[in-house]
């Protein structure tokens, strides 16, 4: 961008002393520390710089360093089962004895061959007003039948009760890159694509939940275990999970 608006360093210094008082402290010798690293603004402040530049930040944004997604999860797990709020939740008045750790086992739904938990998933979706927004909007039975959807279920094998989800949709990855070009882009539900084993999609799971601390850690964990044989085929996947309020790493997968 310095390229494009002038050559020189001095130039850019310029152009910023009169474009905002908060820059008029930048010189050449600034921007030159930039160049090679010497120094770096604080992001804050290069957010501010890059808008007297461009409009669109996306590529300065997913160049950041985030948290380790191992503490995103941790993170994730607290706030839902262990936080002052989850507890108020989950208080009772009646005495529970200890319960032993469910086997939870993982189906993918047939929504005519599983009616029952289609239906149970679909009043989830409708009484918790959550997961993505227009989600609610969807005919789950008609993206099933097109290849356009993934819906799995965890279910308790002792008491057969659902425990968790993870509803899922595919785009064509570089129609989603395209669409994407602001933090407040949303999904193009109108160009969801059925899936193929040589197509470049992306995937993104629309609405994931758990019941239980083990359901969570099954729910997640099978998810990105799914996800890491397609990597090499998906260009990006996205992530649009309940529990998480985070854009991702460099690793390309985004949480929202």
């Amino acid at each position: 961008m310095k390229i494009t608006l002038t050559p020189q360093q001095k130039g850019l210094s310029a152009y910023l002393n009169l474009a905002s008082p908060e820059f008029v402290s930048i010189d050449s010798v600034s921007v030159s520390r930039w160049e090679r690293g010497t120094t770096t603004p604080h992001p804050v402040r290069a957010i501010k710089i890059l808008r007297t530049l461009t409009n669109d930040l996306m590529p300065y944004l997913t160049s950041l360093e985030w948290e380790d997604e191992e503490d995103i999860m941790s993170r994730m797990v607290y706030e839902r089962f262990y936080s002052t709020k989850a507890a108020i939740y989950s208080a009772s008045y009646s005495r529970v004895g200890n319960i032993s750790a469910p086997i939870i086992i993982e189906k993918t739904i047939d929504p005519d061959a599983d009616k029952t938990f289609f239906e149970s998933i679909q009043h989830f979706l409708h009484t918790s007003q959550s997961g993505y927004p227009g989600l609610e909007a969807l005919d789950l039975h008609y993206l099933y039948k097109t290849r356009k959807l993934l819906l799995n279920v965890y279910i308790d094998k002792q008491s057969l009760e659902i425990v968790g989800h993870n509803l899922a949709v595919f785009f064509d990855s570089t129609e989603l890159d395209a669409t994407f070009i602001t933090p407040y882009s949303t999904l193009p539900f109108d160009k969801l694509k059925p899936y193929s084993k040589n197509a470049p999609l992306a995937i993104c799971s629309l609405s994931r939940f758990a019941t239980s601390e083990s359901a969570f850690d099954i729910v997640h964990a099978n998810f990105v275990r799914f996800m890491a044989p397609l990597l090499s085929l998906f260009k990006r996947s996205f992530i649009f999970g309940l529990f998480s309020g985070d854009w991702g790493r460099k690793s390309r997968l985004r949480y929202a």
